[in-house]
């Protein structure tokens, strides 16, 4: 199920739960951070290492990043230093003024198909002020709004974007509480209360089924 057509998405970075499998099963903080595929890293190139000597050193097998040093003066400096892309930043700060310019931009279109914002993530509710005022922001403007969401927040995160959102995507992993602690590490009765009380709303809703593989 995707929103109405000619959408545009913003994903907020914050994750509220891992997938059983991964490394380390923690939420993900709303910040920056550098992404590195050593696939398309350069032999020889040392051009992130001599721009963040404090933080990017030359290994043998490809680069052995300091993340814990990172600084927001180093994502600066290197925002589109690797020529080949092996090393991006991921993330950027953008006030609401500067995402509504670009979605403002693109209204006509929206008028045209239906269309218009969709907050995704991450999780959207984990930065619920900016989620909030993005849709408010959207909603006065005339835009349609949805937001792709877990639902596992507390409610107090979700309920003042509440009278701006035209359609809630939730995504229900599971409905019993042993597999999806398993799958999750998270609990399934938070997010069922969540949607008994998005259903209350005016909101239209859409649950789609389980989509990982092995739930």
């Amino acid at each position: 199920m995707m929103a109405p057509v000619s959408a545009r998405s913003y994903f907020l970075k914050a994750v509220r739960w891992a997938a059983a499998g991964v490394r380390t099963r923690k939420a993900a903080p709303a910040r920056q951070d550098l992404l590195y595929d050593p696939r398309l890293c350069l032999e020889g190139c040392k051009l992130c290492a001599k721009t963040a000597p404090e933080v990017i050193e030359r290994a043998l097998n490809g680069l052995l990043i300091h993340r814990e040093k990172l600084t927001p003066e180093h994502f600066t400096a290197l925002t589109d230093c690797c020529p080949t892309q092996a090393l991006t930043v991921c993330g950027e700060v953008k006030s609401v003024e500067e995402i509504m310019a670009t979605i403002l931009r693109d209204k006509p279109f929206y008028d045209r198909s239906g269309g218009g914002l969709t907050l995704s993530g991450g999780e959207p509710f984990m930065q619920p002020e900016m989620a909030t005022a993005l849709l408010q922001a959207s909603h006065e403007a005339g835009i349609h709004t949805a937001v792709e969401t877990c639902l596992h927040v507390p409610w107090k995160y979700i309920a003042p974007s509440l009278p701006y959102i035209d359609l809630f995507l939730a995504d229900l992993k599971h409905v019993a509480d042993a597999p999806f602690k398993q799958w999750t590490d998270g609990n399934a009765a938070r997010v069922l209360d969540n949607l008994k009380k998005t259903r209350r709303s005016r909101q239209k809703n859409h649950y789609p089924r389980a989509t990982d593989s092995g739930l």
